[in-house]
C-alpha cells in the first residue's frame, strides 16, 4: 500500500492545485465517520476546484482506484469512508456563488448553517434542517436526501434541488437538470458502457474503443440520457410496484416520478446516490421565503404509550413538525444545557416538540391551543412545560434533539447506543402500531434502545444499548437489523429514511426491493461501469457488509515525521458537536 501511496504522490501533486494527503494523521482520521465503521482510504484529497475533481476522476478511471466523496464525516451509516482516496469538498469547495430570487447556487462543500446565515439576509432559507445542520453540508445533504423535523411541510433535499454539477467516473463534467426527452426515428449508433472502461462507437467503417477518460462530456452526456431513459422506461410498472410512495424513503436510487411524459428529473434519482453515481460539485437549489410566524411547545408524558396517543391526535391538525424524544434522550438533555432543566421534568418518560407555522401570529397560536385543548378533551396526561412564539424560542427548542446527537456518540462505558438500526420509517399513520412490535424485537434479543422519531413523517431512530462491536455483538446487530427490517417491510416502511444507506443498510436492500435491485444495478453500470464511486454502498453483493467493517476504538496517532500531521488535527472533522 505504502508503494501505491508513493505513486499517487507522484502522479497527482503537480497535477491538481489541492492538496493530496498520504501521512498517518489523515488517513487514520479519514478511516471513520460518525458510524461504527472503519476503512483506511489510500489517501485523501482537498480539492480546490471542479478542474481537480475531473482530475481525480480521470485518473481514478486509468488506475482502478476508487473515489469517496465526503462532506463534514458526520454520517452514521459509514458512506464517506472507503478504500480508495476519500475527498473532502468542505476544506476548499464552499462558496455561495450566486443568489438570485428563489434560487441559490453553492459549491457542495458549503455547510449548511453558513448558507442559510447568508440567505436569512434576503429573507429566504435551504429548507431541510437535518439535526446536524450546523456542520454538515449541502454536498452531504444531497448525498443521503437529507430531511430533518419539519420535513412534513417542506420535504427533503430531493425536493429543493434544480441541478446538480456532477463529476462522472472517468471524469466528465456534466450539469444535469430536468432533461428533455428526445425522440428518436433509428437507434442511436452508441452502445453501452462495458466494464473494462471503454465505451464502442458502432460504425461501419471502424470499432474503436475508446477509454473511459478519453470521452468527450457530450458523449458521455448522450449515452447516459439515452440509456437512463431506456431503464426507466423499461422498467416503469416494476418501480411504481416495488418502490413504496412514502413520505420518508432515500433506500437505494430513487426513481418513483423521474421519467415524466417530456423529461427525466435527473437531479431527483442523483440525490441520495451516496456518491455511488458521481462526485456533486455544485449545485442550484430552491430556496424558501423564511416563516412568517411560528409557535412551539415541549410536552412531558409520564408514560411513552400517552406520547404516542398525543402524537396520534395531533397529526391530524397539520403540525410543521413533531418530535418524538424517550427518557433516555431527555435525561441527556437536561444534563447537556442549563436552559433545558426547566423544560425536562426529572421524571418524564418521553416527550413532544411541536410546532404550527402560517401566516399570523393568531393563527399558529390558535393552533396550538386547539392541540392542547384535544388532548385535555381526550384526557392525555400530559404536563406543557414550554410555550415559544419568538424565533430564538422556538430555536431553543429545537436546539434539544441537535444537542443530544453528539452526545450519544460520546457515551463512556462498555455499552453505548450503537447507530445501526437509526433510520426507519414508516407511514405516519401507523408509527404508533409499529413502536410496540420494535419494542418486544429489542426485548427478545434482551437490550434496550433509545427513541427519536420525526412522528409527523414517519421516520423512526433507534440506537440500541450495546457492547461496543465484538464477534458475539456481531451477530446481534445483524439480528436485531434482520428482525427490525422484516417488521418494517410489513408496514409497508424502508429500511432507509435519511440517513442513507451506507456500510450499515447496503446489505438489505435487494431484501425490501426485490426484483427492482436489478434496476438500481444497470443504472451504476450506466453512471459508473467500473464500480469505482463509493463501492460497496447501495450496489454490493457482500452479505457481511453490516458488520464487516466495524471499528475497534483506538487512538488517533501523530506522525512526529510529518510537521504537518499535528496542525492537520484541528481541522478534521471529527468532533460531531453543535461548537
Amino acid at each position: 500500500m505504502e508503494e501505491r501511496r508513493r505513486r499517487l504522490v507522484e502522479d497527482l501533486t503537480d497535477a491538481i492545485e489541492g492538496e493530496l494527503r498520504i501521512d498517518r494523521v489523515a488517513v487514520s482520521a479519514y478511516s471513520t465517520d460518525a458510524s461504527l465503521y472503519e476503512i483506511e482510504p489510500l489517501a485523501v484529497a482537498f480539492p480546490r476546484h471542479c478542474r481537480d475533481v475531473e482530475i481525480l476522476a480521470a485518473y481514478s478511471a486509468d488506475n482502478n482506484i476508487p473515489l469517496i466523496a465526503r462532506g463534514a464525516g458526520s454520517g452514521l451509516a459509514g458512506g464517506a469512508i472507503g478504500s480508495g482516496i476519500v475527498i473532502d469538498f468542505s476544506r476548499h469547495m464552499h462558496q455561495i456563488k450566486a443568489i438570485s430570487e428563489d434560487r441559490v447556487r453553492v459549491q457542495t462543500g458549503v455547510v449548511r448553517e453558513k448558507l442559510n446565515e447568508k440567505l436569512r439576509e434576503h429573507g429566504r432559507y435551504y429548507a431541510p434542517d437535518p439535526s446536524n445542520s450546523l456542520i454538515t453540508t449541502v454536498g452531504g445533504m444531497l448525498g443521503v436526501d437529507g430531511a430533518g423535523s419539519h420535513a412534513i411541510r417542506v420535504g427533503s433535499a430531493r425536493d429543493h434541488v434544480e441541478s446538480i454539477e456532477c463529476v462522472l467516473s472517468g471524469g466528465q463534467r456534466l450539469e444535469l437538470g430536468r432533461e428533455r426527452i428526445i425522440r428518436h426515428e433509428t437507434p442511436s449508433e452508441m452502445i453501452p458502457l462495458n466494464r473494462d472502461s471503454a465505451v464502442i462507437l458502432s460504425d461501419s467503417a471502424q470499432s474503436d474503443s475508446l477509454p473511459l477518460s478519453g470521452m468527450t462530456a457530450m458523449t458521455r452526456r448522450t449515452l447516459l440520457l439515452e440509456q437512463v431513459e431506456k431503464i426507466l422506461r423499461e422498467n416503469e410498472q416494476l418501480i411504481r410496484e416495488q418502490q413504496p410512495a412514502l413520505l420518508r424513503n432515500c433506500c437505494g436510487y430513487q426513481l418513483r416520478g423521474i421519467l415524466q411524459q417530456d423529461y427525466m428529473n435527473l437531479p431527483r434519482m442523483l440525490v441520495g446516490s451516496e456518491g455511488t453515481l458521481g462526485l456533486f460539485t455544485e449545485a442550484t437549489l430552491f430556496t424558501m421565503p423564511l416563516p412568517q410566524y411560528r409557535s412551539a411547545a415541549i410536552l412531558m408524558f409520564r408514560s411513552l404509550d400517552n406520547a404516542v396517543q398525543a402524537m396520534q391526535l395531533i397529526l391530524p391538525l397539520e403540525p410543521s413538525a413533531c418530535d418524538l424524544l424517550d427518557r433516555r434522550l431527555l435525561s441527556l438533555g437536561r444534563e447537556a444545557d442549563s436552559r433545558f432543566r426547566d423544560l425536562i421534568l426529572p421524571n418524564a418518560e418521553a416527550g413532544l416538540i411541536i410546532e404550527f407555522s402560517g401566516s399570523s401570529e393568531r393563527e399558529v397560536g390558535q393552533r396550538l391551543d386547539d392541540s392542547q385543548r384535544l388532548l385535555k378533551d381526550r384526557q392525555i396526561d400530559c404536563q406543557l412545560t414550554r410555550r415559544a412564539s419568538t424565533y430564538e424560542e422556538v430555536e431553543l427548542l429545537w436546539s434539544l434533539p441537535s444537542k443530544i446527537a453528539p452526545l450519544l456518540a460520546s457515551l463512556k462505558g462498555s455499552s453505548r447506543p450503537l447507530p445501526f438500526v437509526e433510520d426507519l420509517a414508516v407511514p405516519p399513520e401507523r408509527l404508533a402500531e409499529f413502536l410496540p412490535y420494535a419494542q418486544r424485537i429489542f426485548q427478545r434479543h434482551e437490550v434496550t434502545a433509545t427513541l427519536y422519531a420525526h412522528a409527523a413523517s414517519g421516520q423512526i431512530h433507534f440506537r440500541p444499548i450495546m457492547p461496543v462491536p465484538t464477534r458475539g455483538v456481531e451477530t446481534a446487530i445483524e439480528a436485531i437489523a434482520r428482525d427490525l427490517y422484516r417488521r418494517v417491510r410489513e408496514f409497508g416502511g424502508t429500511i432507509s429514511g435519511e440517513h442513507g444507506d451506507g456500510l450499515s443498510r447496503t446489505a438489505f436492500i435487494r431484501t425490501q426491493y426485490g426484483s427492482l435491485y436489478r434496476v438500481f444495478q444497470q443504472l451504476k453500470d450506466v453512471f459508473d461501469p467500473q464500480r469505482m464511486m463509493n463501492p460497496e454502498k447501495i450496489i454490493s453483493n457482500d452479505p457481511s457488509l453490516t458488520v464487516k467493517y466495524l471499528r475497534h476504538t483506538k487512538p488517533i496517532v501523530t506522525d512526529a515525521a510529518d510537521p504537518q500531521s499535528a496542525s492537520l488535527l484541528p481541522v478534521m472533522q471529527l468532533a460531531w458537536t453543535a461548537e
